[in-house]
């Protein structure tokens, strides 16, 4: 975990410089993303994720195919922690927000189906949270 956020630290330093590294960081981050029984890792690995996105900026379109189907999965994942899905949430927004995505994206239906999901399972526990809106 500690090495994990090192590597955040500096890619949100270097910002697309950290690009020189990914090749070799890559493997890491895929093993601790798919570590679903080591759930603090995973939240780690998860929070690494946003901060490549956001250091690497159009950098890490390269790596999407790589770093968005375990996060994907997760979601999708019946059985993974519902407090933990949030964070992956934040991974889409973060790669929205901060990369470049085209008409041709081949992960968008997959996401619309899972914020579909999620907005479908919300639950709404005080009605004055939501007057406003």
């Amino acid at each position: 975990e500690e090495g994990l956020m090192l590597c955040s630290a500096v890619a949100l330093n270097i910002g697309q410089e950290f690009d020189l590294f990914m090749n070799d960081f890559l493997k890491y981050l895929n093993h601790a993303l798919g570590s679903l029984n080591d759930l603090s890792l995973c939240v780690t690995a998860v929070h690494v994720t946003s901060d490549l996105i956001r250091g690497l900026y159009n950098e890490f379109d390269k790596y999407v195919d790589q770093l968005l189907p375990p996060i994907l999965n997760i979601l999708g994942d019946p059985n993974a922690d519902k407090s933990f899905k949030p964070h992956c949430l934040n991974v889409i927004s973060d790669y929205l927000i901060n990369c470049t995505v085209s008409e041709n994206f081949k992960y968008m239906e997959q996401i619309m189906i899972l914020l579909g999901n999620a907005l479908e399972a919300a639950t709404i526990i005080d009605l004055s949270d939501v007057k406003n809106y």
